[in-house]
């Protein structure tokens, strides 16, 4: 039917977030999984089904910090699209300061969908101090 969203099937996006999963947890990343210490994300991927090109959208990435303290030194996002920042305690933080032991906050992640339209799939690198970069993503088909 013309105008109506197609729907992926459900095991399909079901076997893509585990296999993206395994991959983040087989590399080293930290957060979700066995990870090196420090921060722990709830989940790393988010699916945000379908959407209507032209609209705003946020996407949060809830973390605890274990272990010692971190510091989230950049956020790098991968598109034009996205404007992420930090969240601790429902206030935004500037990037760089330490985050002790026991922290929990968020990455917070503005999408902007005017101008795509098809499937997208995009990242935000997390970058802290010692640790090897994190990269949480989406994916999402967009429609007019």
């Amino acid at each position: 039917m013309r105008g109506q969203p197609r729907r992926l099937p459900e095991r399909f996006v079901a076997a893509a977030v585990a296999a993206t999963a395994a991959l983040l947890c087989s590399c080293g990343d930290p957060g979700v999984g066995d990870g090196l210490p420090g921060l722990r994300f709830e989940r790393t991927l988010e699916d945000l089904g379908e959407l209507v090109s032209g609209s705003q959208h946020q996407v949060r990435f809830p973390f605890t910090v274990t272990g010692e303290p971190v510091r989230i030194v950049e956020l790098r996002p991968g598109c034009g699209c996205l404007d992420p920042h930090l969240e601790l305690g429902g206030q935004r933080q500037a990037l760089g300061g330490p985050l002790p032991p026991g922290s929990r906050g968020e990455v917070v992640v503005a999408f902007d969908t005017t101008g795509f339209q098809g499937r997208k799939d995009t990242l935000v690198k997390v970058k802290s101090g010692r640790m090897f970069p994190l990269n949480i993503s989406w994916n999402v088909s967009l429609f007019r």
